[in-house]
């Protein structure tokens, strides 16, 4: 568990959506088992001497939160280790996360001694790296978009206390995995529409050069239109921002799990697209072997493959425009998963944390974790 000293820190007493925080503190490492166990509101990027160590906060409620546990050990070096955590604060209810503020709380401890614990001590600064104070929505139900720029973070200031529950558990499911990046191909010579080959849910790596600072916009779909990505649907808008300096720039947008066949970059004329893509994230499982052939055997690859698009920190209903636990839509995803799946963990940990979710009324609300949604009678009979 989290140690006693540990404190649920932020750059201020007061929040405002789509903000961006570094934290830094530092750490002696000689020898042993380096642990931290960290949580965040809304989301965090984890780093150790700069090098990328994790990500991915587990979405919890008001009256309890998650944390997750990781060996930092392979990461720190002999004598003084760097830590940095960024944590993007989003700021809105949405049908996948609560508003709760924002909020950064961890403890390291090596061989069990306490090495470093988020408290005012800890240095902090806003992270110039991405792009603060946005408000578009991607949908209702997966709250506002995030974006990226040319910048750097200065941690000097110190952090606040705030407020949040004590009750902090340890992450009830496994953490999703990288892997290999997929790098989209335009659809035909100078075209800035980009073809994954199929579905493909993860994190966006785009790489470009630029004579100029340059405005870029990605955006990402399912099928065309009009010759071009379907990106705009009434006031859905599934696009992400990058404002990039003059040169080659790479960018890895961490805070935004997208799902796409299509790609499309909108950028100035002489802004070279050297490589677009997705680094896709799946949920660790172990597949049941089948006995297939032909048809039958294609159709029970694209059913699993769907099922494994869906599965993420919880079960989700699709994985472009909602990424929600819906409780009818995640019944049958757990069901079809008993058969395909060697493990049951995944299932048991959505149906204990839905039921915590149970309303005042005994009805059981829409997604999870969410509050005012409107409950349907169905779902909650059906669930029982």
């Amino acid at each position: 568990m989290l140690n006693e000293k540990a404190k649920w820190i932020w750059i201020s007493p007061t929040f405002s959506q789509n903000e961006y925080v570094a934290f830094e503190g530092s750490y002696e490492y000689s020898r042993g088992k380096a642990i931290l166990r960290i949580a965040a509101e809304t989301d965090y990027i984890l780093y150790v001497n700069h090098r990328l160590v994790s990500f991915g906060q587990f979405a919890g409620y008001p009256f309890e939160k998650y944390y997750d546990e990781i060996d930092l050990s392979e990461f720190s070096r002999e004598g003084s280790n760097t830590l940095t955590v960024t944590v993007r604060y989003e700021g809105v209810n949405s049908a996948t996360h609560i508003d709760d503020g924002g909020g950064l709380i961890f403890s390291l401890e090596i061989d069990g001694e306490l090495a470093l614990v988020s408290d005012e001590n800890i240095l902090c600064g806003y992270d110039g790296r991405y792009i603060a104070g946005q408000t578009r929505l991607i949908t209702p139900q997966l709250g506002l978009t995030s974006g990226m720029k040319s910048g750097t973070y200065k941690a000097d200031r110190q952090s606040v206390e705030v407020k949040k529950t004590r009750n902090i558990k340890k992450r009830p499911v496994k953490k999703t995995v990288l892997g290999d990046f997929i790098e989209a191909q335009p659809i035909s010579e100078g075209s800035r529409i980009y073809d994954l080959g199929r579905e493909e849910a993860g994190y966006l790596k785009i790489k470009l050069r630029s004579p100029s600072q340059a405005s870029v916009k990605v955006v990402y779909g399912e099928h065309l239109a009009d010759k071009e990505v379907r990106y705009l649907i009434g006031k859905r808008d599934f696009s992400v921002d990058i404002e990039a300096d003059s040169g080659e720039e790479e960018f890895i947008l961490l805070f935004l799990r997208i799902a796409a066949r299509y790609l499309q970059v909108y950028a100035p004329d002489k802004t070279e697209i050297l490589s677009i893509g997705l680094l896709p994230s799946r949920y660790p499982l172990t597949e049941k072997p089948f006995a297939l052939t032909g048809l039958d055997k294609e159709i029970y690859d694209t059913s699993i493959r769907t099922l494994r698009l869906c599965m993420n920190t919880h079960y989700e209903d699709c994985p472009w425009r909602e990424q929600a636990l819906y409780v009818l839509d995640s019944r049958n995803q757990m069901l079809c998963g008993y058969y395909a799946f060697e493990e049951t963990e995944f299932q048991r940990e959505n149906l204990k944390f839905i039921a915590k979710g149970t309303r005042e009324d005994g009805f059981l609300e829409l997604t999870y974790p969410a509050v005012n949604t409107p409950a349907i009678p169905l779902t909650s009979f059906s669930a029982l």
